[in-house]
């Protein structure tokens, strides 16, 4: 092999892994798990090791980023060779500059979107894989493990246990992954303005009865306009003599064509 066949060589291994375990990080973490359920009970074995590996996230999120780290040291390695025999050391340096813009592109972040758009169908082919590449990988992940459960005892940070109670974003991913025709049509936009509710603050649903602009039957179509200019509102609420009781709305676009001296009813 010639003197540069092996640094190129390496640079390219090094490209292909960067891109195999991004591509198994967002192909896993994207993948709907009723989904993989339902083809590991078919007997796909890839899908029943996607299961194991979402069933335990952090032994696959450990293995990607083990060896993206090992992958992306690889390539910088690479990358210092060739630029150090193009350039010496300022050609090294600019080598490495140069490359790791690309590489992050083309290995990371193209991989990443393709699997993340097939992630169902690519989790059970690359999962296997991974599985390889863990148990090859696996001195430097239990080291990895080490060297973070040390820095949580430095920093007297402890490990919570798991709550038996969903939060609110992971209910939204389980409606997510949900399977199609599970529930009632009209069932899912409910339960999204549910939580589209309980993200609005107390000012916007419920305003002061003292500060509630409206106007009363009797107003006259210039009257509301003037209103709709002052506060920019698209509907106004009329009330019949008291602002308590309520009648209706007026809409904007009813002002359009009608006599500004003409009452609202």
């Amino acid at each position: 092999m010639s003197e540069w066949g092996g640094p190129v060589l390496l640079l390219a291994t090094g490209a292909c892994l960067q891109a195999f375990f991004a591509g198994c990080e967002l192909a896993l973490a994207a993948s709907p798990l009723p989904g993989l359920r339902r083809r590991a009970a078919s007997g796909s074995r890839g899908a029943s090791q996607a299961v194991a590996f979402l069933d335990a996230p952090e032994r696959f999120l450990t293995a990607t980023l083990v060896g993206s780290t090992a992958a992306l040291v690889l390539s910088g390695t690479a990358a210092a060779i060739l630029g150090t025999r193009l350039g010496g050391p300022a050609g090294a340096a600019a080598a490495v500059l140069l490359l790791g813009p690309i590489l992050t592109v083309v290995a990371d972040l193209v991989p990443r979107a393709v699997c993340q758009y097939q992630a169902e169908r690519v989790a059970p082919l690359l999962a296997p894989l991974l599985a390889t590449a863990a148990r090859a990988l696996f001195p430097l992940m239990a080291l990895a493990r080490r060297g973070a459960a040390a820095l949580l005892t430095v920093l007297r940070i402890e490990r919570s246990g798991r709550s038996p109670f969903l939060s609110r974003e992971e209910i939204r991913l389980l409606l997510g992954q949900g399977d199609r025709g599970a529930m009632a049509g009209g069932a899912r936009p409910l339960i999204d303005r549910v939580f589209a509710f309980g993200e609005r603050t107390v000012r916007e649903a419920m305003i002061p009865l003292a500060d509630v602009v409206a106007l009363p039957e009797g107003a006259t179509v210039a009257d509301a306009a003037a209103m709709v200019e002052a506060h920019r509102l698209a509907r106004i609420p009329l009330y019949e003599e008291r602002v308590d009781r309520l009648t209706g709305f007026l809409h904007t676009l009813d002002l359009l064509g009608r006599d500004a001296s003409a009452p609202l009813r």
